[in-house]
């Protein structure tokens, strides 16, 4: 089931996808108060910054999985939310000048239906 007019994606590296057994599982944000988030975008192809999948303490490719979601029910936009409302000015300041596209983000506390929707090194 999907509530949103737009397709919406969640990325992953090739070593993280075997554990996605088509469920994606809050996973703890420490950023946030320790809130179990998933974190999903309506970019198709984005840069990695657009989405904040950049690290430097992971060497993989956090783009390299696409996933898609097939039931969009407890999704809600990042901008918005509590969550979002929630953040310290410092912490908002961070990710507003990080050049992260925070309008393409949307969030869910509760686990996400997803399929395979491709994988970067696919021919096709």
């Amino acid at each position: 089931m999907t509530l949103y007019e737009t397709m919406l994606y969640h990325f992953t590296c090739e070593h993280a996808f075997v554990w996605i057994d088509g469920l994606l599982i809050p996973q703890q944000q420490l950023l946030l108060d320790s809130v179990d988030l998933v974190w999903l975008t309506d970019l198709q192809d984005p840069d990695p910054l657009e989405v904040g999948l950049t690290s430097n303490i992971l060497d993989c490719d956090r783009t390299e999985v696409r996933l898609r979601v097939i039931d969009d029910t407890a999704v809600r936009r990042w901008v918005g939310s509590v969550e979002h409302s929630n953040m310290s000015p410092e912490l908002q300041a961070v990710f507003h000048h990080s050049g992260a596209q925070q309008q393409n983000w949307y969030i869910s506390s509760e686990p996400v239906k997803v399929v395979l929707d491709g994988r970067r090194n696919d021919d096709g």
